[in-house]
Parts: structure tokens; sequence; C-alpha cells
């Protein structure tokens, strides 16, 4: 059973330039947990962007891998190389976040 607490419909992620609206939960896989989500446009902030929010949160069934009270994703540090090995899986993929 996938024990991960996925982030909530609502809750804003800051990115640098804008800040995301998370949307309802699109699927989770092995390393992700997948958000739709939106964003006010630059020029015209009543115009929203749709976008797909890849969230880096690899499955561990020991829970060595979890969020913490302030919905941070922190990891034991016997998991610490569970973490880079799914971090070096998709480094160059705009579209995740840790």
């Amino acid at each position: 059973m996938d024990s991960r607490i996925a982030l909530r419909p609502g809750e804003v992620l800051a990115f640098p330039g804008m800040e995301c609206r998370i949307g309802p939960l699109v699927g989770r896989g092995s390393n992700t947990i997948v958000y739709q989500g939106t964003y006010a446009d630059q020029q015209d902030p009543l115009l929203m962007h749709h976008v797909l929010v890849k969230e880096l949160f690899p499955y561990d069934p020991a829970g060595r891998i979890r969020r913490d009270e302030n919905g941070r994703i922190v990891w034991d540090p016997e998991a610490e190389g569970a973490m880079e090995l799914h971090r070096l899986r998709i480094p160059d993929d705009p579209a995740v976040f840790i």
C-alpha cells in the first residue's frame, strides 16, 4: 500500500518568479507524484496557465522517505542513496521539483 501523503489541492508552491497552486492528484509512480496545477500569467494575472507538476517523492515501503509536519519531503540517512538514485534518473526533467 502506498502510504505517501500527497499535497492538498489549494496548496501553493513558490517557484522562482511564480507561484503554482496545486490542483487534483493525477497519479503516482515509483518516484513521483503528479498533480494538476495552475499559475497566473505574468502579463495578465487574470489569465491562468494549466500545468502538470511532478514532485520527486520516491515510494519507500519502510517509510524512510516521507513528508514532515511542514509538508516537506524528508528522508532518513539510510535512504540518502535511494533519493540520490531517483534524482539521477530524472536530472534533466524540468517538471520535477524537490
